[in-house]
């Protein structure tokens, strides 16, 4: 059964209002990774490994330029700080292949000292907006410590460079962009307020296409409720109209039983507020509220977009309990976080009432709806999309995936959610410790038809939440329909672009490109250049060392067939090169002649379990150890892996047992290479040449 059948079973079981689903989701391609953001590399830096890519935004000239920015901690391979930084990818394919990441901030020297101590500036929650002509402008924080800076930086050669940053605002988060395409644009910024005061909201307008910025001016001066705070600011234009939105709060005291809530009970009201311009923000309406519901609730991040023909749209995800009609009053239901929309006609000048468009999930359930965003293809034509975890009732399974719905009336009816990423049925273990969780989407729409939607992944599948990475799919692509079309190399089932050596625009992936692990180790997996994922069994090239040029030793015994191996007084090692072996980290120790001839593989499979069921591995202040009496499954008994400085990390293995398969003696050519490795990247080595038995009772040697 589709997944749209299967949400239209469910929605049949409950009270969904009287709303039609004529309009059904495009299908998304499976999603891929923007180049240069996987960590299968056996050679990465242990560094890397565990940094997120997070808070993406992108925008389209609609004709075919795509720029996706996000904040991320990944150093480029060390070509910049290990801090948070904005970096940005860029496509001229109408979203089917992007750049490798690189950053728009100044990203290297991105410094500042406190207490004596010197910190990396955090780059933070970027937004993008281009003219359509050329000219592109980026805007986010800065955290500097002390003080969080709103800085814009500027290109006008369509995001092939980008301008110094310029700081435009000061103790401010949470930065909007949006222009007119005709030489004005608009950043919009909460300003957080000295403790006891209330936040407000901040604007700068330009007027000669970003070049030079106004004063910040307040906005949100007049709002209703001047006592509570305000949250999420959003600027969009369209149609003429510039329209500023925004989140506002105050307390209440319940009068009987409101949703469940007692009387007397203190709760939170958070309205959806709008103010608008028709002189290019020179002057602004007074406060009006968008989002009027029956039940006070807290409405969380928003969103919102205009088609240019008069109609906007605005989505939020709202904390709320729904009183359940089968219950006595006094009964208190379990609060949920549920997505609605808002809908104008008008360009803004009256709004509709809200309704909720998560149809297919009992407000009364258990999944959690969050962070939602909206965009306007053709006129009329809106899609919406949000995260969803904890879905017990479909397919989805209790990890966090994207859904989304489409609307072909503006807003006045959508349709039953439908996954975003196609892997959502499929990308959840067993274990809740391995889900695939999908956080933070986002939409865009060009002229040729296409939605391209981004967010952030955790990678790779089964991985933990300190390693997302940028996922994107498109809609409406040929490439990708399993038919070898004029001009294709490959064109295979989906996923695509998933290390299968074709890529997403249907074409071999160049030779040496990683692909899909086989699972083994020792193996290095890259593609042929002619679409075959090759898996050669050859020593890894990027390995840490001893630094003692007696600082190793082998004891290969093979009358008592046991083998033994020390690496100590290493080169540094960082914790994360550990990995997570409780999880998903495999580890092998693998052995190869001065050839590169492959001699022995013995395994550990990640979450290896001993007594009582639990993991055979232990972690440490220092590092971690292993220890399985039955040494299954290839006779690894014991490894001990200490990270820390020059010299002060070291690692030791110890194997024996029938399930032990030892290398043939005695070893010839020599060196004997010997690698402890990881599919973390993490790779320990030791060579040895000068030895003390090399015959056909064993090898025993120190290293070299």
């Amino acid at each position: 059964m589709s997944y749209a059948r299967l949400a239209i079973a469910l929605a049949s079981t409950i009270n969904v209002s009287a709303v039609a689903f004529a309009a059904e989701m495009p299908v998304f391609e499976h999603p891929a990774l923007l180049p240069g953001l996987r960590d299968q590399d056996h050679t990465a830096l242990s560094s890397e490994l565990g940094y997120q890519d997070r808070e993406p935004r992108l925008a389209t000239d609609g004709d075919g330029t795509w720029i996706a920015v996000w904040t991320s901690g990944n150093s480029l391979s060390g070509t910049i700080g290990g801090d948070n930084d904005v970096l940005y990818a860029r496509s001229t394919d109408g979203g089917r292949s992007f750049t490798p990441p690189s950053p728009i901030n100044d990203a290297v020297g991105d410094t500042y000292t406190l207490l004596g101590s010197e910190w990396g500036v955090q780059d933070r929650r970027a937004d993008i907006a281009t003219d359509g002509n050329g000219t592109w402008t980026v805007v986010w924080y800065r955290d500097a410590g002390v003080y969080r800076y709103i800085t814009v930086s500027r290109s006008t050669d369509d995001g092939v460079s980008w301008g110094t940053g310029q700081d435009i605002g000061i103790r401010s988060t949470s930065p909007s962009i949006a222009t007119d395409g005709a030489g004005t644009w608009i950043i919009a910024w909460r300003v957080e307020s000295p403790p006891g005061d209330n936040s407000e909201f901040q604007y700068a307008r330009s007027a000669d296409d970003g070049a030079t910025w106004s004063e910040p001016e307040t906005i949100n001066t007049g709002v209703l409720h001047e006592t509570g705070l305000h949250f999420t600011p959003r600027v969009r234009w369209a149609n003429g109209v510039w329209m500023f939105t925004w989140t506002s709060g105050r307390t209440l005291t319940v009068e009987g039983h409101d949703g469940g809530n007692p009387r007397g009970a203190t709760i939170s009201e958070i309205g959806l507020y709008n103010r608008r311009s028709f002189d290019g923000g020179v002057t602004w309406t007074s406060p009006h509220r968008m989002a009027r519901t029956e039940r006070p609730r807290e409405i969380g991040g928003h969103d919102l977009a205009s088609d240019g023909d008069g109609n906007w749209i605005a989505v939020w995800h709202a904390y709320d309990r729904i009183p359940d009609p089968d219950q006595p009053p006094a009964y208190l239901p379990p609060a949920n976080h549920e997505v609605w929309s808002v809908r104008s006609g008008d360009d803004g000048a009256t709004w509709h009432a809200a309704v909720r468009i998560n149809l297919d999930d009992d407000a009364r359930g258990d999944s959690h709806e969050s962070a939602p965003v909206v965009t306007f293809g053709v006129p009329g034509t809106a899609m919406a999309a949000w995260s969803r975890s904890g879905d017990a009732t479909t397919a989805l399974g209790l990890d966090a995936d994207l859904v989304g719905v489409l609307s072909e009336d503006a807003g006045a009816s959508w349709s039953l959610p439908a996954p975003v990423n196609n892997t959502a049925t499929v990308d959840e273990s067993s274990s809740p410790a391995r889900a695939h969780d999908d956080f933070e989407p986002v939409l865009a729409y060009d002229a040729e038809g296409h939605w391209l939607a981004a967010w952030s992944a955790d990678y790779p599948p089964g991985g933990t939440r300190t390693h997302r990475r940028l996922a994107t799919a498109l809609t409406n692509q040929l490439c990708g329909n399993s038919i070898l079309d004029a001009g294709e190399d490959c064109d295979d089932e989906p996923p695509r672009d998933d290390g299968d050596c074709c890529t997403r625009t249907c074409s071999f992936d160049v030779a040496l490109t990683l692909c899909t692990s086989d699972d083994d180790v020792c193996t290095i997996d890259r593609c042929d250049g002619a679409g075959t994922c090759l898996h050669d069994h050859e020593p890894r090239t990027a390995c840490a060392h001893s630094l003692s040029s007696r600082g190793s030793s082998i004891s290969i015994d093979r009358n008592a067939n046991s083998l033994s191996w020390v690496w100590k007084e290493g080169e540094a090692m960082a914790s994360r090169a550990i990995g997570d072996p409780q999880g998903f980290t495999d580890y092998g120790l693998c052995l190869y002649d001065g050839a590169s001839n492959p001699l022995m593989q013995a395994y550990v499979p990640a979450q290896t379990t001993c007594s009582r069921g639990l993991s055979c591995w232990r972690y440490t202040s220092k590092g971690a150890t292993f220890s399985n009496g039955s040494r299954m499954p290839d006779g690894i008994g014991k490894i001990a892996i200490k990270t820390g400085g020059d010299r002060k990390s070291s690692a030791r293995v110890s194997a024996s047992g029938p399930d032990l398969v030892l290398p043939p003696t005695p070893i010839d050519p020599l060196p004997l290479r010997v690698q402890l490795v990881n599919n973390n990247g993490s790779c320990w080595e030791a060579s040895f040449s000068g030895n003390l038995q090399n015959d056909t009772d064993g090898f025993r040697a120190k290293g070299q």
